[in-house]
């Protein structure tokens, strides 16, 4: 049998020492750090927004319009334009 493990890090000291810690409201596993006590959702919210804006610039380098670009990634047009003064 194939089994998937996934390692989460704490957000704010990056260790690997978690514990699960219930469920939050909204049912998403909360964890508590042991290193620095801290307790918290584990969100990849940067990670994804980090893919998009990758994304976008390869667009802009594709000489895609502003417009198409806000279509399939679903990024605004002003932090398109911020990106691109960006490079």
């Amino acid at each position: 049998m194939i089994s998937e493990t996934t390692n989460h890090r704490c957000q704010r000291c990056g260790s690997l020492n978690l514990r699960k810690n219930g469920h939050s409201t909204s049912g998403k596993p909360k964890y508590h750090c042991k290193d620095c006590n801290k307790y918290g959702t584990i969100s990849n919210v940067a990670q994804q927004r980090a893919e998009r804006y990758e994304q976008v610039e390869k667009l802009l380098l594709e000489r895609t319009s502003l417009r198409g670009i806000q279509r399939v990634t679903g990024v605004s047009r002003p932090t398109i334009i911020k990106l691109a003064k960006k490079k």
